[in-house]
């Protein structure tokens, strides 16, 4: 019996509706993830020499570097990545946001692929993952991002 009263009231709760996540709590919620994110990546240190000319080949000295930035910093976004994916998202935003999240995830697999081929001692392999593919994955990440009115995360 008292089941049963229990499951009329989830019922019942559940029939009246519980409040909806609005685009705007959504928006909210993500940017004061993503600025929190920031900061934390700007708390990891300068980048190193690989980073700086993007139009130079890496030096074989300069990789090793160049994986423990990115490693340290890919654990950084994995863990805003899932505070992200944990949130809820209004139905209508919902195709949306997982396009975004989709390129964020994209974006963070294209630099932790930058850190295995700099840990491989591979520089055309790190500088297409850090030059050419990441940079992309973070453009698709901040425009999919914009109409969902996150600014940035990344």
């Amino acid at each position: 019996m008292r089941a049963a009263v229990i499951a009329g009231v989830a019922g019942t709760l559940v029939a009246c509706g519980s409040p909806q996540t609005t685009s705007g709590d959504f928006a909210n919620a993500a940017n004061g993830i993503c600025a929190q994110l920031a900061t934390d990546l700007q708390s990891s240190g300068p980048l190193p020499r690989s980073f700086r000319d993007p139009g130079a080949r890496p030096r074989p000295q300069d990789l090793p570097a160049a994986a423990a930035f990115l490693d340290h910093n890919v654990s950084i976004l994995r863990g805003a990545a899932a505070k992200l994916h944990a949130l809820p998202v209004p139905d209508d935003e919902r195709d949306l946001a997982r396009e975004w999240l989709g390129a964020l995830d994209g974006f963070i697999a294209d630099l932790a692929g930058a850190g295995d081929a700099a840990r491989r001692a591979d520089p055309q392999a790190f500088t297409t993952a850090a030059f050419e593919t990441a940079p992309q994955a973070a453009a698709d990440r901040d425009t999919l991002g914009a109409k969902l009115g996150v600014n940035g995360c990344g």
